[in-house]
């Protein structure tokens, strides 16, 4: 399957779980409608269920061919197409995201919302580090601002400015689309289960001033982007379990001796 716009495969007794090159035909934008039984089978990509009724959903036609659309599925295409100029919507984490922003969000984001990808990037970081196993969170519900949830940080004109989530069961990595929230200032995700490297991503991020990763189980190098932020004077603060600091079983390589602490406070 490689351009196909609609698959269809309800009141069949197919059964188990999507398997993930489909939902990544729906990331990818090539799949725009994709309906299954989902009482039977596991699905995180779909667009609507056999066991749905039409009562939520919104039509048109097209005059010139008679063909009815649905708008559900129109909107879904024009949420990925905008997100695909971020991110390249792969991965099991990603693939969360979008189908949460999508069909399960109650704010109902349109595509050409102006926070749109910075609602997309909160969603990924909380799939990305197990949120659903977060000591506390208001993440993820209701009709909330995400500068209304638990550690989010926003400006008079709602971008996130700080995220603060220390001592919160964060297990997992970041995701390289956190550089994508270009008002973040300031980073906190210490004392947690974090593992893998700081992307290098967020060395684009002339903004960030602070970012404190001590306490976790990150061992790869400091990138040379971040450095190249405390080099130019942008980051004032890089703390992480540097190599130098006894005290920590986590040991982060950082060159050009550009963390400015190191270790568990």
């Amino acid at each position: 399957l490689f351009c196909k716009e609609k698959l269809v495969l309800r009141k069949n007794d197919l059964v188990g779980s999507v398997d993930q090159a489909l939902c990544d035909l729906r990331a990818n934008g090539k799949l725009f409608e994709f309906s299954v039984d989902c009482t039977k089978i596991s699905c995180l990509c779909c667009t609507n269920c056999a066991s749905q009724n039409n009562s939520n959903k919104t039509f048109t036609s097209d005059t010139s061919t008679g063909e009815i659309y649905n708008l559900n599925g129109i909107r879904d295409a024009q949420i990925t197409k905008r997100l695909q100029q971020y991110t390249n919507l792969q991965g099991n984490d990603r693939i969360k995201a979008l189908d949460w922003v999508i069909n399960k969000d109650q704010r109902k984001l349109s595509a050409e919302d102006p926070h749109l990808l910075q609602r997309y990037v909160m969603v990924l970081l909380y799939f990305a580090t197990s949120g659903e196993n977060w000591s506390h969170s208001s993440w993820l519900s209701g009709t909330a601002s995400s500068c209304d949830w638990n550690g989010v940080l926003c400006n008079s004109r709602g971008h996130v400015v700080g995220i603060s989530l220390a001592s919160n069961n964060l297990v997992g990595t970041i995701p390289q689309e956190v550089a994508q929230l270009s008002f973040l200032k300031a980073l906190d995700l210490s004392r947690n289960e974090i593992i893998g490297a700081i992307p290098k991503q967020l060395g684009k991020l002339s903004t960030l001033n602070v970012i404190i990763l001590h306490s976790n189980n990150m061992v790869e190098p400091i990138p040379n982007e971040i450095c190249m932020l405390e080099e130019m004077g942008s980051l004032i603060e890089l703390w992480v379990d540097c190599e130098s600091d006894e005290r920590s079983e986590s040991k982060v390589a950082c060159p050009h001796n550009c963390c400015t602490k190191c270790g568990p406070g």
